[in-house]
């Protein structure tokens, strides 16, 4: 049997000293198994076309992030404990720069919550969860893209409005 702590993509000491949850809810690091339930369900919510994501691909992914990206990739995922589903999840992943004395910088992605769970302070407690890593990690600022109707959420997370975002798809 694989040790679970290899079943988990980065260690939970990250979470310690976190925002609190309601209820049975949980932080807690993408694990292996994740590719079953909600994970990709909820990973639809960014994209037109839907993909359904195999257990392959989802294992080949987590284990070159796991091994190419370690203390660089961080998933976080609010459990539900009751139901065991995913009922959120965000990422922040650290750029190692030149500049500024060789620091680094957080990004956060792909944070969503699940609809029925929507309304709850889910999605500002998962964002200060990821900024929590940020800073254990010495980041020196984090930075996030999102579409115009999510700007007074992440305003009410203590982000502000910065520059222009300009994209170049490649596929």
């Amino acid at each position: 049997m694989e040790d679970s702590v290899n079943q988990e993509l980065f260690s939970r000491l990250f979470l310690l000293d976190g925002p609190s949850l309601p209820g049975k809810l949980k932080f807690r690091p993408l694990q292996r198994t994740d590719w079953q339930g909600e994970f990709n369900t909820l990973l639809n919510c960014f994209s037109e076309d839907e993909y359904e994501l195999n257990k392959q691909d989802f294992e080949a992914r987590f284990d070159l992030i796991q091994s190419s990206f370690p203390k660089s990739y961080f998933i976080v995922v609010i459990e539900d404990t009751v139901t065991n589903e995913i009922i959120a999840c965000g990422t922040v992943f650290i750029e190692y720069k030149f500049l500024k004395s060789v620091s680094k910088a957080a990004h956060i992605e792909d944070v969503v919550v699940a609809k029925s769970y929507r309304g709850k302070n889910l999605g500002k407690l998962l964002i200060e969860m990821l900024c929590k890593i940020a800073k254990i990690e010495k980041c020196y600022k984090i930075v996030l893209n999102c579409k115009e109707n999510n700007v007074e959420f992440y305003t009410k997370c203590n982000f502000k409005a910065a520059g222009i975002e300009m994209k170049q798809y490649v596929n």
